[in-house]
């Protein structure tokens, strides 16, 4: 069975308004800020129990047992909200009639299991930039452990760091499946950046 693909123009588009859209994304993860007020209340009412009941997800367990760095912190961070903000303006791509329904990330995580159409545009999305589902459980994890303390830096911000980050994730992450999410978030958002400006070029 063939996958549905988006067209290039289509996609395109898409990344010319990621620069004009981080702002909005601080937003967008409403749900995060939610998760996040309630992992504060159970660590402060249990403490380590915490991690021993979480013991089973070693994405979790390894996210409460690591204190990244402050810049290497907001570099994984800004690259998962420049990620997750392309799946979510994907799928607002190819649902335009749904635009008014998907105003978060979170709506689009909520309704894709209710709506066969927003699955369908997710599962293209995740395909188009090179993701998978579990990249996006990991990354979200990432966000409420980290959603905080972190601070986004602007593309100008990280332009030491281009092509230094695959190996800066190899150091300072130690979770197997979290370096491969934020691998693959760094390339989808990388791609993005490229496309932008190859269009500001021409």
């Amino acid at each position: 069975m063939s996958k549905k693909t988006v067209p290039f123009s289509s996609f395109i588009s898409t990344v010319k308004r990621l620069e004009q859209r981080v702002e909005d994304l601080q937003v967008q993860f409403d749900f995060l800020q939610t998760a996040a007020d309630k992992l504060d209340r159970r660590l402060a009412l249990q403490g380590d129990s915490v991690v021993k009941k979480e013991g089973q997800n070693e994405t979790w367990k390894s996210l409460m047992e690591t204190s990244f760095p402050p810049l290497e912190r907001d570099l994984l961070y800004s690259y998962t909200v420049d990620a997750l903000g392309l799946v979510h303006s994907l799928v607002r791509e190819q649902l335009p009639e749904l635009e008014k329904d998907l105003p978060t990330f979170a709506s689009i995580l909520k309704l894709k299991s209710l709506n066969e159409k927003i699955k369908q545009a997710y599962n293209t999305a995740l395909n188009n930039l090179g993701l998978c589902e579990d990249d996006v459980k990991s990354l979200s994890v990432f966000l409420i452990t980290c959603y905080y303390g972190a601070n986004y830096l602007q593309q100008e911000e990280r332009k030491a760091w281009v092509g230094k980050m695959n190996h800066k994730i190899d150091v300072v992450v130690s979770n197997q499946e979290l370096q491969r999410s934020f691998k693959n978030a760094l390339l989808a958002t990388e791609k993005a950046q490229r496309l932008i400006d190859t269009n500001k070029e021409g």
